[in-house]
């Protein structure tokens, strides 16, 4: 995780957050860190438009005076193309990026996190983590000293927890592992055994059943971590927990392409309007068995 970071810019505000959390988690986990501006060629000049050149050297000025403020360490790179998210994309897989950064939507109300139709466009089939910056960071300085994952033991989760992991060891934050039952009784699917006459009963065994397990593996990778499990609506008690951390990882909706980033009813939800930074992670590729198995489960139920 985070052996190279791509962050893009578009010289807004929201543009600058997204540096100021690239630059923190490069210098926590010393990755090499790429500035990059996205702008559309005009393939007719236009009188009185700036030119290309023009506008080239512009981009280059604002990057190389975000990056002397927030990472000094960065390469600085202007991009032609007509679509923003895909000039990020193709030069993060050039770049064999571990971690994509961008700003939240246009206008985002400060101390907030919304991705916007660029965010969207980039987080479908995304074959690299992307993370969204909370509105206000560059004016309030970048520090990551909570993180919070979404965990529930699967293998998309697992992924988000190694990112975690990874970044909380690097950086020196608190780690907290947030596991979220659904209160629908369905959603309980067939782990709590027999009905039970009282549902509130059910749901509180199913929740330390899901404690003692994300203790347990906690205790086997052998860091330290808190571990929560609530019941409610995924998304909405993500998105009530974000108001307090510094960054919330999760992983890629569970039925989407293998080894991408899907974003599910959860994702949706939380990038919709988070208290924090947020980061994706793309399902991993050996998710394909256990993605079998769950079918399955679900076909015999």
């Amino acid at each position: 995780m985070c052996k190279r970071i791509v962050v893009g810019h578009d010289g807004t505000a929201e543009g600058r957050d997204a540096i100021a959390l690239g630059g923190a988690i490069a210098r926590a986990t010393g990755a090499p860190i790429s500035l990059i501006h996205v702008f559309s060629p005009m393939l007719i000049p236009i009188a009185g438009m700036t030119d290309r050149r023009t506008l080239r050297r512009l981009a280059e000025q604002g990057l190389r005076a975000e990056r002397r403020r927030f990472a000094p360490d960065a390469t600085v790179h202007t991009i032609t193309d007509s679509s923003t998210p895909r000039g990020i994309r193709h030069h993060a897989e050039r770049w064999q990026a571990d971690l994509v950064v961008i700003g939240s939507a246009r206008h985002t109300e400060v101390g907030h996190t919304r991705a916007g139709r660029h965010g969207r466009q980039l987080f479908w089939d995304a074959p690299f983590p992307v993370a969204v910056a909370r509105r206000g960071l560059a004016d309030e300085g970048c520090e990551l000293r909570s993180i919070t994952v979404g965990y529930e033991g699967g293998p998309e989760s697992e992924r988000a927890l190694r990112c975690a992991v990874d970044l909380a060891t690097s950086s020196g934050a608190k780690l907290k592992l947030l596991s979220v039952i659904e209160h629908h009784p369905h959603a309980l699917g067939p782990l709590i055994g027999p009905l039970h006459h009282d549902p509130k009963a059910a749901l509180e065994e199913q929740r330390q059943l899901w404690l003692e397990r994300a203790q347990a593996r906690v205790y086997e990778l052998g860091i330290e971590a808190t571990t929560e499990v609530v019941i409610g609506d995924p998304g909405h008690r993500l998105q009530e927990a974000s108001h307090d951390t510094d960054l919330m990882v999760i992983g890629s909706r569970r039925w989407g392409t293998l080894a991408r980033i899907v974003s599910g009813s959860v994702g949706e939800t939380l990038t919709g309007n988070a208290g924090c930074s947020i980061v994706v992670v793309p399902r991993p590729a050996r998710a394909r068995k256990h993605t079998a198995t769950l079918k399955r489960s679900a076909a015999a139920s």
